[in-house]
Protein backbone atom coordinates (compact mmCIF):
# COMPACT_ATOMS: atom_id res chain seq x y z
CA UNK A 1 0.00 0.00 0.00
CA UNK A 2 1.09 3.34 -1.02
CA UNK A 3 1.09 6.57 0.96
CA UNK A 4 0.97 10.16 -0.21
CA UNK A 5 0.48 13.68 1.20
CA UNK A 6 -3.24 15.03 1.16
CA UNK A 7 -3.35 18.50 3.15
CA UNK A 8 -0.57 20.63 4.89
CA UNK A 9 -2.02 20.85 8.18
CA UNK A 10 0.60 23.87 8.63
CA UNK A 11 -2.23 26.10 8.55
CA UNK A 12 -3.97 24.53 11.65
CA UNK A 13 -0.88 24.36 13.66
CA UNK A 14 -0.15 27.96 13.15
CA UNK A 15 -4.26 28.67 13.80
CA UNK A 16 -4.05 26.89 17.12
CA UNK A 17 -0.46 28.54 18.65
CA UNK A 18 -1.48 31.79 17.33
CA UNK A 19 1.05 32.21 15.21
CA UNK A 20 1.30 34.08 11.92
CA UNK A 21 3.24 32.36 8.93
CA UNK A 22 5.84 35.36 9.20
CA UNK A 23 6.54 34.02 12.64
CA UNK A 24 7.40 30.49 12.02
CA UNK A 25 9.02 31.47 9.01
CA UNK A 26 11.18 33.45 10.99
CA UNK A 27 12.00 30.90 13.59
CA UNK A 28 12.26 27.89 11.05
CA UNK A 29 14.00 29.83 8.51
CA UNK A 30 11.71 29.06 5.89
CA UNK A 31 10.83 31.95 3.58
CA UNK A 32 7.90 33.22 4.29
CA UNK A 33 6.51 32.92 0.58
CA UNK A 34 7.29 29.01 1.30
CA UNK A 35 5.44 28.70 4.27
CA UNK A 36 2.35 30.54 2.02
CA UNK A 37 2.70 27.92 -0.75
CA UNK A 38 2.87 25.14 1.66
CA UNK A 39 -0.23 26.16 3.30
CA UNK A 40 -2.11 26.87 0.32
CA UNK A 41 -1.06 23.74 -1.16
CA UNK A 42 0.78 24.54 -3.67
CA UNK A 43 3.93 22.88 -3.57
CA UNK A 44 4.85 19.92 -1.04
CA UNK A 45 7.82 20.53 1.79
CA UNK A 46 11.22 19.53 1.03
CA UNK A 47 12.66 17.67 3.29
CA UNK A 48 15.11 20.19 4.82
CA UNK A 49 11.81 22.83 4.98
CA UNK A 50 9.58 19.76 6.70
CA UNK A 51 12.66 18.78 9.27
CA UNK A 52 13.02 22.37 10.81
CA UNK A 53 9.41 23.18 10.47
CA UNK A 54 8.74 20.11 12.63
CA UNK A 55 11.35 21.03 14.62
CA UNK A 56 9.84 24.25 16.09
CA UNK A 57 6.38 22.89 16.16
CA UNK A 58 7.53 20.23 18.12
CA UNK A 59 5.62 17.88 16.13
CA UNK A 60 7.02 14.77 14.05
CA UNK A 61 7.69 15.70 9.98
CA UNK A 62 5.05 13.28 9.38
CA UNK A 63 1.92 15.47 11.66
CA UNK A 64 2.48 18.43 8.68
CA UNK A 65 0.35 16.48 5.98
CA UNK A 66 -2.93 14.36 6.09
CA UNK A 67 -1.43 11.01 4.77
CA UNK A 68 -3.61 9.07 2.24
CA UNK A 69 -2.81 5.14 1.07
CA UNK A 70 -4.35 4.34 -2.53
Amino acid sequence: MSMYAGRCLLGDYLGSRGWSQRYLARLSGVPTSTVSDYIRNDSLMSLNHAKNIANVLGCNIDDLYEWVSD
